[in-house]
């Protein structure tokens, strides 16, 4: 269609959806009144975040298969990575890669180490410019209301996989979006933008990071937790092209929607959605308008961030270490006193008091040593988790010191 004098060949719509299943508000007519936009056929390709239900996955795929004929729900860890993606193109290639890192994992409450958070991609095939690589994700979220972000260092992790995940896939034309859970300018969103060299579209388009670009914690929003806020943007729309191609990608347009639904007092989620609207020019159309690419320092700061986290990770295992050697202390003292009166009365007294005793004994020392058993068990799968959480931050320290020793070579 025609925007303007305009042809429009691309409109992208991201939504972080809010389905948490017996704990989201409103959660099935929040999502009838999602697909009922979606089935409108304002949008080409839509990504949504959050959709941890698959049942609330096939509502959504049966009510928009008019519009958006292919779909992708992209299945991962304990609940799912609540991704998935639709479009009016044929889809001929996912994939999907899991996050090293999803948060502290003794923090069970916030769920995102449960999750299977990552990054999902679908190529799908344009009827004009050939293939397309389509990206979208969820990053560990931020719990913190007093400025400090315990986080960062696992979503700064996350932005770097991300990075090296869309590089390893060489795309033409690469669009990612989703709730990146980062402020414009964070360690995370710089990762994103410089030195995966990704144009962020709506700062591209309304060139300031006003109030109008905040998508989520917004005070008139009724399901945001931080309604004494301002509002923040953490939901992007993100582009490039690759420099062999004669034709890039240029976006036309950018809005942030879906707030209350109309003629009601419920809202479609506690976010906010992105559109963008592309078109493909010609190179020697754009060249001078694109931003420069930002040096690759932000990998830096990222490997900083890293170590702090491996820090905190390294002293939050010496206490676990500590808690495990308590319950192992706690398990095999309190086997051998609860059976040791029962031991006495067998071979001594005869009186009723120790008899009832020695019979009540055995039960007690069972429950005991059950509850000793049980924090045990826990506190090892604590160890064991935070070691591995040790590892993989290390692993991903050392592959930002490479890229930023090579950056430093050049």
């Amino acid at each position: 269609f025609f925007l303007g004098e305009v042809m429009v060949s691309l409109r992208v719509l991201t939504l972080n959806c809010w389905g948490l299943v017996y704990l989201s508000k409103h959660r099935a007519s929040r999502y009838e009144h999602i697909a009922n936009y979606l089935a409108e056929g304002k949008h080409d390709i839509v990504a949504l975040q959050e959709v941890w239900s698959k049942d609330d996955y096939r509502k959504l795929k049966k009510r928009v298969s008019t519009v958006l004929p292919h779909s992708r729900y992209f299945y991962s860890g304990v609940i799912g990575s609540g991704l998935c993606v639709f479009s009016v193109w044929p889809i001929e290639e996912i994939a999907f890669d899991p996050f090293q890192v999803h948060g502290p994992p003794y923090k069970v409450w916030e769920g995102d180490w449960m999750g299977g958070k990552g990054m999902a991609m679908c190529v799908i095939r344009h009827p004009q410019h050939g293939l397309l690589h389509f990206f979208t994700t969820h990053m560990v979220a931020d719990y913190c209301c007093d400025g400090i972000d315990p986080n960062q260092s696992h979503r700064v992790c996350q932005a770097f996989q991300t990075v090296k995940f869309i590089q390893r896939h060489h795309p033409r034309f690469t669009i990612i979006c989703g709730d990146f859970n980062a402020t414009p300018h964070s360690p995370s969103y710089n990762l994103i933008s410089s030195y995966g060299q990704l144009t962020d579209a709506w700062l591209e388009v309304s060139g300031t990071d006003s109030e109008k670009g905040h998508t989520c914690d917004m005070p008139e929003n009724i399901y945001s937790p931080y309604r004494r806020r301002k509002g923040k943007r953490i939901d992007y729309v993100f582009y490039s092209t690759a420099k062999s191609e004669s034709m890039v990608l240029k976006c036309q347009s950018s809005e942030v929607t879906l707030g209350q639904v109309p003629h009601t007092k419920i809202f479609y989620s506690d976010h906010s959605a992105v559109t963008a609207e592309f078109e493909f020019v010609r190179r020697e159309d754009v060249e001078d308008s694109q931003p420069e690419a930002l040096p690759v320092n932000s990998v830096a700061i990222a490997e900083q961030l890293t170590s702090m986290g491996l820090q905190t990770a390294n002293n939050r295992r010496q206490q676990q270490m500590v808690g495990f050697l308590f319950f192992l202390s706690m398990w095999i003292t309190l086997t051998a006193f609860s059976w040791f009166p029962h031991i006495l009365s067998v071979i001594s007294f005869d009186s009723i008091g120790v008899e009832i005793f020695a019979l009540s004994s055995p039960l007690v020392g069972i429950l005991q040593s059950t509850a000793a058993i049980l924090g045990f068990m826990f506190a090892l799968m604590a160890l064991i988790v935070s070691q591995i959480e040790i590892y993989k931050l290390t692993q991903l320290r050392q592959e930002m010191k490479v890229v930023c020793e090579l950056n430093c070579q050049k």
